[in-house]
């Protein structure tokens, strides 16, 4: 909601699209190991669901990302630096809700141990180590099955929030069932 309230905020329209661009590549930022792994193949890294996973990295990228930019837009410091975090831990967590797949290390790189839910919430997503592999998993028929669930169960939420002061609460219901019922289709699917 901090995220949300701060991209409706009055600001330069150039700006804005910056502000989401960079909670936009802050949310993706996590997920970019698997790439890394595949071009260095660095010792001892986890392919998928490593340190970018964590709480620390969510930190430091949050932090890092708002010192260089706290000036540029003219926003509440504190609304900034949240936007910034919430974006950040968006995937960790996500990704903690399928309840499937490496388990996410929210506490590295201080305790090893991984995190899943117990109940698989999100749709399985697919990776590999391999770029043929991985444009390949774009066709796949689960992973498109998946993709599907994920726009019918966020994509209402956010046309919910777009249209919060539109004085139409029935549609506003509406948003929100759709939405719902994808994520307990979801829940049923992967279960």
């Amino acid at each position: 909601m901090i995220s949300w309230n701060l991209f409706r905020m009055p600001m330069n329209p150039s700006r804005r699209r910056r502000l989401v661009a960079l909670c936009v590549l802050l949310a993706f930022l996590p997920d970019l190991d698997v790439l890394v792994y595949m071009v260095f193949r660095p010792l001892g890294m986890t392919p998928h669901r490593g340190f970018s996973h964590s709480l620390t990295f969510a930190f430091l990228v949050t932090a890092v990302i708002y010192l260089l930019t706290v000036g540029h837009f003219r926003v509440e410091r504190g609304k900034l630096f949240l936007s910034y975090g919430f974006a950040a831990l968006s995937a960790p967590v996500l990704d903690y809700f399928m309840g499937a797949g490496p388990a996410i290390p929210f506490f590295a790189p201080f305790r090893d141990e991984g995190f899943l839910f117990p109940i698989k919430v999100i749709p399985t997503a697919y990776y590999s180590t391999k770029l043929k592999s991985l444009i390949s998993i774009l066709w796949y028929p689960p992973a498109v099955k998946g993709y599907l669930l994920e726009v019918l169960m966020f994509g209402p939420i956010l046309l919910f929030l777009a249209g919060r002061e539109s004085g139409r609460p029935r549609l506003q219901v509406i948003y929100l069932a759709i939405s719902g019922v994808a994520l307990l289709l979801s829940i049923v699917i992967y279960n």
